[in-house]
């Protein structure tokens, strides 16, 4: 809430609350609604204090010593000026304020005050009870609202004061000749039977905020710990030591070892099983694997990924696929005649200008199945599941096997001639 400036109060000398009760009028309705701010009606609820004149003026002094007054949310470069200059005349420290005097900001001020006050209780000091950080236009608006809350008519003002060095209050110097958006203050005024009364509301640079730790809070009722009789007295009969004739403890059962070891061994089975995980669902991934690459849309990608699914499929039965070789030279290791046909087919495909077209493509994959067809038919069942869960496709190799990993590449030539 903020008025336009006065123009005849511009630079008038403000007066100290402290404006008795025939001062001010308490019969102002200016439609309050304490519900749509609830921490500052708990906050004049909790200072009980009076709707009168002096009591207003108690709750303005109690609203500036307990805040503290801060311009920015942060000291960097073009806002430490106000602060500098503060802190070689007072030691004002740097607090973080947000800006606005919204009904949220406002609440948030007394929110501040209030927490603070339950933390330490209301008979702290006053250094303990500050906690609400704002400007002097923030509590300007608060202290209006304050007043408004009692029942007196109040108003905003923005203007500046004149005069000496010794005109201004900290934070907000006075000017004589020149003024200055640095001059520009915010007070407030309260009508009373002749007219308006202002009102300095601007919160003390002096006393920063305390914040108070759970434990360092001052208990809200003191008390005197009870002295207590320190006279030795014998115990009770029967409460004494027990005597060598009691029984003994009760051993553990025998069988109390079980249980470490059950946890230990269901402890190795869920390892074991995490571990066997991956492999379980190693066949579902190749199958994956090779729906992906006969899917491809574009042919050539189709045809490569048969020649590589061919490859992949070589690895696993334990053929020792060279990495750097041309097409013609691997399909000589993998010495089976659809390879030797598809290698001459995949150089086609990423070679020749004209590609290679959805029917050849469909013959690679043709000619893919029946190199596995062909290179499993000698297998046992053994093999098979080995080949099946083999994980050298996927570039894992393992350094012990039960056969030679380089197949023969003169005896499949041989089959394949017989044919």
């Amino acid at each position: 809430m903020s008025a336009a400036p006065d123009p005849d109060s511009l630079g008038a000398p403000l007066a100290e609350p402290g404006v008795g009760d025939a001062d001010l009028d308490a019969g102002f309705d200016g439609g309050f609604d304490t519900e749509a701010m609830p921490e500052l009606s708990a906050w004049v609820a909790a200072q009980q204090q009076p709707a009168t004149g002096e009591g207003f003026a108690e709750l303005v002094r109690r609203l500036r010593e307990r805040g503290y007054l801060s311009h920015a949310l942060s000291d960097g470069e073009g806002e430490r000026l106000w602060i500098e200059r503060l802190s070689a005349a007072y030691g004002t420290r740097f607090e973080q304020s947000a800006g606005g005097h919204s009904a949220a900001r406002l609440e948030q001020l007394f929110a501040q005050l209030n927490s603070q006050e339950r933390q330490v209780g209301e008979e702290a000091p006053v250094e303990q009870l500050v906690a609400g950080v704002g400007d002097d236009e923030q509590f300007a608006a608060a202290a209006a609202l304050v007043a408004r809350s009692l029942g007196f008519e109040s108003r905003v003002v923005l203007g500046v004061r004149l005069g000496g060095e010794g005109a201004g209050v900290p934070g907000v110097p006075a000017c004589s000749d020149v003024c200055t958006g640095e001059h520009l203050a915010a007070w407030i005024e309260v009508r009373d039977a002749s007219g308006w009364v202002p009102f300095d509301v601007s919160p003390q640079v002096e006393q920063p905020p305390q914040a108070i730790e759970k434990g360092e809070q001052l208990p809200e009722f003191p008390t005197t710990p009870e002295e207590r009789d320190a006279n030795e007295v014998d115990p009770p009969l029967g409460t004494g030591e027990q005597s060598d004739d009691a029984d003994p403890a009760e051993e553990p059962p025998a069988a109390s070892w079980i249980w470490p070891v059950l946890r230990i061994a269901g402890l190795s089975v869920a390892a074991l099983a995490l571990l066997a995980l991956p492999l379980l669902f190693l066949p579902f991934a190749k199958r994956w694997r090779r729906h992906r690459r006969r899917a491809e849309a574009d042919p050539e990608l189709r045809a490569l990924g048969a020649w590589q699914e061919m490859l992949d499929r070589a690895a696993d039965a334990g053929v020792r696929v060279p990495r750097a070789a041309g097409r013609p030279e691997v399909a000589a290791v993998l010495g089976t005649a659809p390879a030797r046909w598809a290698a001459e087919r995949a150089d086609r495909a990423v070679f020749s200008p004209s590609g290679i077209g959805d029917e050849e493509a469909d013959w690679m994959w043709a000619a893919a199945d029946a190199d596995r067809a062909e290179r499993e038919a000698g297998f046992g069942r053994m093999r098979r599941i080995r080949a099946a869960y083999a994980l050298s496709s996927y570039g894992v190799m393992f350094a012990a096997r039960r056969r030679s990993t380089e197949e023969s590449a003169a005896e499949l030539p041989d089959r394949t001639e017989e044919r």
